[in-house]
């Protein structure tokens, strides 16, 4: 679950007054509004440029029904877009989610590539131990009788 601050002074911040009175809609459907693009952008724009994005995408994002140019303009004048199309501030909101998506990643890589460079992986056998065999016993039925007994038949795993 991906997850964004939201701090208390949101709600009587002047931006947030500003982008309220520009689109004529309460202060809490502008933080609902908000809120809803800024969930959109931690997984479509987690950079925070929106700039492969049109003016609809946008107002899709923030679920606005009005006219996406509107929302777009609004949240410039208000300052929680830049000029260039990119969310203000944005690393310092999702900053902590952007770096503890790198370093999982980076562990994922690294963890990827030792165990790529390890020989002899150890497998799993089919009765839950652990070898350095790299295979693990499976028990099948007897081709053409699934009511057969159950053999066991390696399968090499690296």
């Amino acid at each position: 679950m991906v997850w964004i601050e939201s701090h208390q002074e949101l709600r009587d911040h002047p931006k947030t007054t500003r982008l309220a009175r520009a689109l004529g809609i309460s202060r809490a459907a502008a933080i609902g509004h908000l809120h809803l693009f800024w969930w959109w952008a931690l997984t479509y724009a987690d950079d925070g440029d929106l700039r492969p994005y049109s003016d609809q995408d946008v107002a899709a994002a923030a679920d606005w029904q009005g006219e996406p140019a509107q929302l777009v303009e609004a949240l410039t004048s208000a300052g929680f877009l830049d000029a260039d199309r990119r969310i203000h501030d944005w690393r310092d909101y999702a900053g902590r989610l952007l770096e503890r998506r790198e370093r999982a990643a980076e562990r994922a890589r690294t963890s990827r590539e030792r165990a790529r460079s390890v020989r002899g992986c150890p497998a799993l056998t089919g009765t839950g131990t652990l070898t350095g065999t790299g295979t693990v016993t499976l028990p099948v039925p007897e081709t053409g009788d699934r009511h057969a007994p159950l053999r066991r038949r390696p399968l090499r795993l690296c």
